[in-house]
């Protein structure tokens, strides 16, 4: 499990670095003497620094265990078929997709988000 806690902070850690230079890069209305604390990425880049602070936390706490020693062929590293976790897994990506591609604007969005959180929660 550390190889691939390495490898997701190391995606959340570069994830979290893209947001962050992206938000630097959204308008920030100066011209129009707005309040600074309404330009419009102010949120996504708190939240990229975050992910980038927890990612980079991540990839360090797997690392401390030898996370990026792990090779690739290791038969510990590998999830089975029969690993409930597997088939968990699944499930939360098919709720994702029937909610993001099958209610979404299908019915109204107070509805098909009750309904996805509901099937997620049962």
């Amino acid at each position: 499990m550390a190889r691939a806690d390495f490898v997701a902070g190391l995606a959340f850690t570069a994830l979290g670095l893209a947001v962050a230079i992206e938000s630097l890069r959204m308008p920030r209305f100066a011209e129009l003497n707005v309040e600074p604390w309404t330009a419009p990425g102010l949120v996504p880049g708190v939240l990229g620094l975050i992910i980038l602070v927890l990612g980079g936390v991540l990839c360090l706490r797997a690392a401390r265990v030898g996370g990026w020693r792990a090779a690739a062929g290791d038969p510990g590293e590998r999830p089975s078929s029969s690993d409930p976790g597997a088939g968990r897994l699944v499930l939360a990506v098919a709720l994702c997709l029937a909610y993001a591609a099958g209610l979404v604007g299908t019915v109204p969005f107070w509805l098909a988000t009750f309904l996805f959180i509901a099937a997620f929660v049962i």
